[in-house]
């Protein structure tokens, strides 16, 4: 089934997520501290995530979670994609799988502090692998595909390692994956 959420911010939606250490206020939503979490409540494949990103601080860290087999506020468990932009550095694609952190593209651009950039990230899943395209301000900086145990779905959410990082205008789509219980009539039809 079709999902679409949009979240800009103008109120306290921190309810909507599971969420640690992040804030809303003046329309953004805000987190100084590290190991901060908005993580959205819907599996979802096949997914658009665009999330606009202001690093405030020189040295901050904020990241996309994408297709994360958990939900959870820990980035050191579990399996999941993170697109993990750096203030004054890199852009990465990298992957969580089970706890094991590796890096699988770096694109060489730069952030600027109090530069807003809008971050979109394209997921498309097969059978053998996922395809994850990465969008600065509309502009392809990666395009890679993962067919090494690829993640296919997952939760999909933002988040922050250090220093100060604002997020606005929060967008995810794409296909809601259910997780429905066998039914007893189920079993006769065989």
């Amino acid at each position: 089934e079709p999902f679409w959420f949009r979240d800009e911010f103008g109120e306290n939606s921190i309810g909507r997520y599971l969420s640690q250490g992040f804030s809303i206020s003046d329309g953004k939503n805000t987190s100084s501290t590290g190991n901060a979490y908005c993580i959205n409540r819907n599996i979802l494949k096949n997914t658009v995530v665009s999330v606009d990103w202001t690093p405030d601080t020189v040295g901050a860290r904020g990241f996309v979670i994408l297709l994360s087999n958990e939900f959870s506020t820990s980035t050191g468990s579990g399996s999941k994609y993170l697109v993990y932009m750096r203030e004054d550095s890199t852009l990465q694609l990298g992957k969580v799988n089970s706890g094991a952190w590796s890096v699988l593209v770096t694109s060489e651009d730069l952030f600027s502090q109090s530069t807003e950039y809008n971050i979109q990230t394209v997921i498309t899943s097969g059978e053998s692998s996922t395809n994850i395209k990465v969008y600065i301000d509309s502009v392809l900086k990666i395009d890679h595909t993962d067919s090494t145990n690829p993640l296919v779905s997952g939760y999909c959410g933002i988040g922050v390692n250090t220093g100060t990082n604002i997020f606005d205008n929060l967008q995810i789509s794409g296909t809601r994956v259910y997780q429905k219980p066998i039914h007893r009539g189920a079993m006769l039809e065989t």
